[in-house]
């Protein structure tokens, strides 16, 4: 725990689960993470479904890793190419390539979720290192698609 501010001290958490020779340790913090993120998702969507929302959106990093894209009706899988997403990373305070290298070392790669997209199910890979102008037009393209506004996302 982090003494300022009650939360989780991110920094010696990274420090326990990423890098080389942490696989075990991370995926026990995952065994006990995932159950929870799972648990926290449906109770979001059940209660959109209760409410008779049109849809509901889920921000879920981890989604792949977590075994949550079988919870959705769709999948849209936001990503860059390594390099976009090294200069991002190191754009921000007190990110270093060490801290950078570890979390990309931990994490899925893009090619290996994408794998998981399925085309029947209207999944969509959305590629976030075009300008933020390009972007935000591919999701309201996409969006509209979806809730029966037109074109765009193929889903209705």
């Amino acid at each position: 725990m982090d003494p300022a501010t009650g939360g989780v001290d991110r920094r010696l958490l990274r420090q326990r689960v990423v890098g080389p020779g942490k696989a075990e340790e991370r995926a026990a913090l995952e065994a006990l993470v995932h159950p929870l993120v799972r648990a926290d998702a449906d109770a979001f969507l059940a209660d959109a479904a209760s409410r008779g929302l049109a849809a509901a959106a889920l921000d879920v990093p981890l989604l792949f890793e977590s075994a949550l894209e079988s919870t959705v009706d769709v999948v849209v899988l936001c990503a860059c190419s390594v390099e976009e997403q090294r200069r991002r990373a190191l754009a921000r305070p007190g990110w270093d390539e060490a801290r950078v290298e570890g979390i990309l070392a931990a994490q899925w790669t893009t090619e290996r979720r994408a794998a998981r997209l399925e085309a029947g199910r209207g999944d969509v890979l959305l590629d976030t290192g075009e300008s933020i102008e390009e972007v935000e037009r591919r999701v309201r393209e996409l969006v509209v698609g979806w809730l029966g506004g037109g074109a765009g996302g193929g889903r209705s």
